[in-house]
C-alpha cells in the first residue's frame, strides 16, 4: 500500500510542481492582459466572419490548416482575453508535463535530473511572448502533440504487446500537428535519437537496435516526407510564401555564403540560448527598487526558488535509489540529446533565413520556441555533469528555474503595460469620438503602442466602431504617418488605400482624423485638427499630414460601448475623461458642458500636466460669459514654460471672432494681449 502510494506521489507531485511554478511566471498578471499584435487579427476575424473568415486569415497566412486549433478556443471562449491567457498557459503545462513524461520512460533511473529539466522548461526564458495568448495558443497545441507523439512512440516500442494503438495514436499526432504548421518540422528529425535510447534496455545488441530503429522510424519518414511534399509542392498559397526555406536553396545557388550565415546563426542562438537568456535574467539593470513591478519580479524568482528547493528536499530525498547503478550516467546520452534538440529546433526558422539573435526582428525569439526543451535538458545535464555534490546541482539547478520564473514575469509585465496603453487608447478615442462616419482612416506618429502595429491597430478600430460587420472592404482603418505615401503637406494624397491579410480600405484622403498619443509624456490623446499648427508639442510628421484631419467625421452620440470581453471594463475616469469629453464638446460648441466638466474635474481634483488641455475649457468659460476663469486658465496653461504663446494667442484669436463684443470681452482682450504678448493676434480687434 505505502509503495502504491510513493508511486503515485512521484508520478502526481511533478505536474503540480509544473503548474505552481507557471502560475506565478505567467498567471499573476492574467486579469491585466488583453490582446496583441495577430490576436487582433484573429478575434477580429472571428466576430466579423466567425471559424470560416479565421480560415481566411490562416490560409493566407500560408497555414491552411492552422485554424482549426483557434476554432477550438474561439468557440469556447470567443473574445474573452483572460480566458485565451489560461487557454494557452493550461497547454503550456501540459506540454511540460508530457516532456516530463517521455524523459521518465528514456531516463527511469535519472528521475530528480529529468523533473528539474521539465520545470525549467517550463519557465525556460527564451520565447517571451507567452502573453500573446489568441495567436501562440497553436503553438503549443503543437508542441503538445509532437511530445504526445514521441511519448506513444516511446511506449510502442517499450510494450511490444500494445504496439499498433500506440504507433497508430502517435502517428495520428505527429500528421496533425505536422500538417498544421511548421514549427517543428525539426524536431521531427529527432525521432531516431529518442527510438535508440527507449530501445536501449530492451535491444542491447548495437546492430539489432540500428535495425529496429530503422524500421519504426520509417512511417515517420515516410509521412516527413509526405508533409515536405505537400508543403512545397501541393499546399495553396496566396502570393508570395513568407515561410519559403531561403536558405536551403541558396545552399545550392551560392553554398560558401549560405554555409557562412548559418554558421553565424549557429553560434549566435546558441551562446544566446544558452548563456544570453541568463545574462538578461541577472543583468546589473534589473538590480533596482525601481519599478515596483521589477522588485516583484525578483520576489517571484526568489519564491519559486525555495519552492524549489523545498520540492528537491521533501519529494526526492527517498526516491534516486535504483537497485543498482546504470552503467553510465544519465548526462552521458541527455547532453548530446539535448544539444541536438536545440539545433533542430533552431533549424526551422534557419531554414528561412529567421533566427533569434537577429536584432532587426524584435519578435524573432518565436524562433526558438522549439529548442527551449532541448535547451533545458542540455543545461540541466551540463550541470549535473560538472557539479558533482547534488546539493550543489540542486541549488544551481534551482536558482536557474527561479531567474526564469522571474524573467517570465517581466515579459508578462511588458505586456501588461502594452495593454494598459492600449486601454487608455482605445477608450479615450471612445470618449473624444464615441462615433465615426464611415469610411474613417486614423493617422498616427508610429505604431504608438509596444507589441502592436499598424494591422493590428486596424482590427482593434474595427472591433470598435464596426465589430459585427461582414465586409472585406472595412469602413475604418490605421495609418502610420511615417510609413507608405501620404507624402507631404504641399503633396498629400487625395485617396487612402491599403490592403492587409483579408481586410481593405479605399477612402478620400480627408475623411481621416490625425492624433497624438503619447501618455508617457503625460498628455492624453489628441484628436488634431488645422488650429493645431500651432501646438509646438507635434512631431513634425503629424504636422506634414495635419490637413487631412477632419473633426467632421466624428458625431456625437453613440449605439453602445465597447465590449468588455475585449477592451475590459471602462477605465477609471482621470483627467483625460474630463479632456476628452470637453473637447468633445467644444467641437459641437456645447459650451456649457464643457464649463460643467471642468468644475467635475475640479471636484475630483483631477487637472492637466500640459496647456494644451486647457484649451476647450477656455474657449468654454469665454463663451459662456466667464472672463476672468478663462484669462485664469490661460495662466496657467501658459507658464512655466511659454511654449503655448502661439497656440493660446490663437485659441483667443478664435475666441475674440466668435463671441459678442460685450462690454466683459472688451475688458478681458486688453488683459490677453499684455499678459500673454498677443498683440499680433489680438491687437486689430481692439483697436490697437
Amino acid at each position: 500500500m505505502l509503495d502504491s502510494f510513493r508511486k503515485a506521489q512521484d508520478r502526481l507531485l511533478p505536474p503540480i510542481l509544473f503548474l505552481a511554478v507557471c502560475l506565478p511566471s505567467f498567471g499573476l498578471l492574467i486579469p491585466w492582459l488583453g490582446y496583441y499584435l495577430d490576436d487582433w487579427i484573429i478575434v477580429n476575424a472571428y466576430n466579423l466572419g466567425g471559424i470560416q473568415r479565421v480560415f481566411e486569415y490562416a490560409f493566407i497566412g500560408n497555414r491552411p490548416l492552422v485554424f482549426w486549433m483557434w476554432s477550438i478556443g474561439l468557440e469556447l471562449f470567443g473574445s474573452d482575453a483572460a480566458s485565451w491567457q489560461i487557454w494557452t498557459l493550461f497547454w503550456r503545462w501540459l506540454t511540460v508535463v508530457i516532456f516530463w513524461m517521455g524523459w521518465r520512460e528514456i531516463w527511469p533511473d535519472a528521475i530528480r535530473p529529468v523533473t528539474l529539466a521539465a520545470v525549467l522548461f517550463a519557465v525556460y526564458p527564451l520565447f517571451r511572448q507567452q502573453a500573446s495568448a489568441l495567436t501562440f495558443s497553436f503553438h503549443w497545441m503543437s508542441f503538445f502533440l509532437y511530445g504526445l507523439s514521441i511519448y506513444l512512440m516511446i511506449r510502442a516500442v517499450r510494450r511490444p504487446a500494445r504496439f499498433t494503438p500506440y504507433m497508430l495514436g502517435s502517428l495520428l499526432a505527429a500528421a496533425v500537428q505536422l500538417f498544421s504548421q511548421e514549427f517543428f518540422v525539426g524536431v521531427e528529425l529527432l525521432r531516431p535519437a529518442v527510438l535508440w535510447l527507449a530501445m536501449r534496455p530492451i535491444i542491447p545488441e548495437k546492430r539489432e537496435r540500428i535495425k529496429r530503429v530503422l524500421l519504426t522510424w520509417a512511417p515517420y519518414l515516410v509521412l516527413m516526407a509526405g508533409y515536405l511534399y505537400w508543403r512545397v509542392g501541393l499546399m495553396p498559397t496566396l502570393g508570395s510564401d513568407r515561410n519559403t526555406p531561403y536558405m536551403v536553396l541558396r545552399l545550392f545557388s551560392s553554398p560558401l555564403d549560405a554555409i557562412g550565415k548559418l554558421v553565424v546563426f549557429f553560434l549566435q542562438d546558441s551562446v544566446e540560448a544558452l548563456l544570453g537568456v541568463w545574462y538578461q535574467a541577472i543583468q546589473p539593470g534589473l538590480l533596482g527598487v525601481a519599478p515596483f513591478s521589477g522588485m516583484v519580479a525578483w520576489v517571484v524568482a526568489f519564491l519559486v526558488f525555495l519552492l524549489m528547493l523545498a520540492f528537491c528536499w521533501r519529494g526526492f530525498r527517498e526516491k534516486e535509489k535504483p537497485a543498482q547503478t546504470p552503467a553510465e550516467p544519465w548526462y552521458v546520452s541527455a547532453i548530446p540529446f539535448g544539444f541536438a534538440a536545440m539545433i533542430l529546433g533552431f533549424s526551422p526558422g534557419w531554414a528561412i533565413g529567421r533566427h533569434i539573435y537577429d536584432l532587426s526582428g524584435i519578435y524573432n525569439d518565436r524562433f526558438g520556441l522549439a529548442a527551449t526543451f532541448g535547451a533545458a535538458l542540455l543545461v540541466v545535464a551540463m550541470l549535473d555533469m560538472l557539479l558533482k555534490k547534488p546539493v550543489y546541482f540542486l541549488a544551481a539547478a534551482c536558482l536557474l528555474i527561479g531567474l526564469g520564473a522571474g524573467q517570465n514575469f517581466r515579459f508578462a509585465n511588458n505586456y501588461r503595460l502594452s495593454w494598459e496603453k492600449q486601454s487608455q487608447l482605445y477608450w479615450q478615442l471612445y470618449w473624444r469620438a464615441p462615433s465615426l462616419k464611415a469610411p474613417t482612416a486614423i493617422i498616427g506618429d508610429g505604431a504608438l503602442i509596444s507589441y502592436m502595429g499598424s494591422w493590428a491597430s486596424v482590427s482593434a478600430l474595427v472591433q470598435m466602431y464596426a465589430p459585427t460587420k461582414d465586409t472585406r472592404f472595412v469602413d475604418y482603418w490605421y495609418f502610420d504617418a511615417t510609413r507608405g505615401n501620404l507624402g507631404d503637406a504641399d503633396n498629400l494624397p487625395a485617396n487612402l488605400a491599403d490592403d492587409r491579410n483579408f481586410l481593405h480600405y479605399r477612402a478620400p484622403a480627408r475623411d481621416s482624423l490625425v492624433i497624438a498619443f503619447e501618455p508617457e509624456k503625460l498628455r492624453c490623446l489628441w484628436v488634431l485638427s488645422e488650429p493645431d499648427k500651432k501646438n509646438r508639442y507635434l512631431t513634425d510628421t503629424l504636422r506634414q499630414v495635419l490637413p487631412l484631419s477632419n473633426l467632421d467625421r466624428i458625431s456625437a452620440g453613440s449605439k453602445s460601448t465597447l465590449q468588455a470581453d475585449i477592451f475590459g471594463p471602462e477605465i477609471r475616469h482621470d483627467w483625460c475623461y474630463y479632456f476628452q469629453k470637453g473637447d468633445l464638446a467644444a467641437q459641437f460648441q456645447d459650451w456649457g458642458t464643457a464649463v460643467n466638466l471642468w468644475h467635475e474635474a475640479e471636484k475630483a481634483r483631477k487637472h492637466p500636466y500640459n496647456g494644451v488641455e486647457y484649451r476647450p475649457f477656455i474657449e468654454g468659460f469665454a463663451h459662456t460669459g466667464d472672463w476672468e476663469t478663462a484669462i485664469a486658465l490661460t495662466q496657467k496653461a501658459y507658464l512655466p514654460g511659454y511654449e503655448m504663446r502661439d497656440l493660446l494667442c490663437q485659441t483667443w484669436q478664435r475666441i475674440a471672432s466668435t463671441t459678442d463684443d460685450t462690454p466683459e470681452k472688451m475688458a478681458a482682450l486688453p488683459e490677453v494681449i499684455d499678459r500673454f504678448r498677443c498683440k499680433d493676434e489680438l491687437g486689430d480687434l481692439v483697436g490697437e
